[in-house]
Order: structure tokens, then C-alpha cells, then sequence
């Protein structure tokens, strides 16, 4: 990286190094932990490709609707195939999804306490991230 690329992507507004991170688990079914800061909060979990989250969003509707489940769980499965083929073939990430996911309050303890969550955010709204995830007990 020269000199000039070094200081563009200093002053860019996006995170390439994010942005390759989430490239590299959209592209295969890798799953790794990060704990990202945005808007001061810790958020904590496992960064999945975009099929994983919206599997995993449409069995959350599943579980919580009745009648129609099934077609609701269905569509959900069918966007993230959509969404996840178009982002194998686009350099540019917009959105982070994570699993497990848990915000972490400045006490330490996690929001919230006795469950984890599927978690969704812009990835121009991070400001800082670390490989691995915050480990709390659940009391």
C-alpha cells in the first residue's frame, strides 16, 4: 500500500479492513467472532453471511407466527439467497449481521442477560472493531 492509499483509506469513511473481513465470511460459510463499537456500545457475537441471517431471522418468525409461518419463513430464506448471491459478486458491504450477538453495557454485563440475538448494522456506522467475542456468564 503506498503512501497514498494508506491516507485515503485513513480518512475514508467505510473500513476496508471490515469490509474484507465480511467479503471473506460472505463468500463462504466461515463464521467468526467480533466485538464492534458503535454509537457506545459494545456488540458482541459472530459474524454470519448474509443466508445465515436471514435463515436464522425467518425461523425467529417461524417460532412467533401462526397460520402462514411456513410462506413467512420461506421468503425470508429466499432474500438472503438473493441478497447473498448479489454480495458474492459486489466488492462493496453495507450491512454486518451477526449471531449470538450481545450488547455489552458499560458495567460489563450484557444486554440482554439470560439470551443472545441476531443482530444487523450498518457497517459505515462502526467505529471500531476486534476479532473474537466478549464472554459473560449469564446471572
Amino acid at each position: 500500500m503506498d503512501k497514498e492509499d494508506y491516507n485515503e483509506s485513513v480518512n475514508a469513511e467505510r473500513d476496508w479492513l471490515l469490509e474484507m473481513i465480511i467479503k471473506i465470511t460472505e463468500s463462504s460459510n466461515m463464521e467468526l467472532g467480533i466485538t464492534i463499537h458503535a454509537h457506545g456500545f459494545l456488540v458482541s457475537g459472530i459474524i454470519v453471511n448474509s443466508e445465515g441471517y436471514f435463515d436464522r431471522l425467518g425461523q425467529i418468525f417461524d417460532k412467533g407466527l401462526g397460520g402462514d409461518k411456513e410462506r413467512v419463513a420461506v421468503a425470508f430464506k429466499g432474500m438472503g439467497e438473493s441478497i447473498g448471491k448479489k454480495s458474492k459478486d459486489s466488492d462493496v458491504r453495507n450491512f454486518l449481521h451477526l449471531k449470538d450477538a450481545k450488547y455489552f453495557h458499560s458495567s460489563g454485563k450484557p444486554i440482554p442477560n439470560s439470551q443472545t440475538i441476531l443482530w444487523r448494522g450498518r457497517i459505515n456506522e462502526i467505529s471500531g472493531f476486534s476479532l473474537g467475542t466478549l464472554n459473560a456468564s449469564f446471572e
